[in-house]
């Protein structure tokens, strides 16, 4: 059978959301994130990448198909471009209410050591 990438129709995110926190339970630095430990990876990466999903423009969510079944996707950048304040208000308070103040504020401490690494992208600070 052959696969085929498709851009996100923002259906079945409760199962990517899982698909990507499944793959994403063995690295370190994402369960770091969440503060998650290994009885509990998958479940609260599955809840931040529910979140996340649900705040990100499904237009910048790639999945790959099998059939009609998906098989992988990422999530890729929002560009060289500063997202809106509201789509940052609204992830930052998903986050917070279900990770408490320290998740998004890694987030943000991340973004702003990734602006110094690439220069380029620090158009969007």
């Amino acid at each position: 059978m052959s696969v085929e990438i498709r851009v996100w129709d923002g259906e079945r995110r409760q199962a990517l959301a899982q698909m990507f926190a499944r793959a994403f339970a063995h690295y370190q630095a994402m369960v770091s994130l969440v503060n998650a430990n290994e009885d509990n990876a998958v479940e609260r990466l599955t809840t931040w990448f529910d979140l996340t999903l649900n705040a990100w423009p499904p237009s910048q969510v790639l999945v790959v198909y099998e059939g009609e079944e998906f098989v992988a996707g990422t999530i890729f950048s929002l560009g060289n471009h500063a997202p809106s304040l509201r789509f940052l208000l609204r992830w930052f308070w998903q986050q917070w209410r279900a990770f408490g103040f320290n998740v998004p504020l890694h987030m943000v401490q991340h973004e702003r050591r990734r602006f110094k690494i690439h220069p380029h992208t620090s158009a969007l600070v």
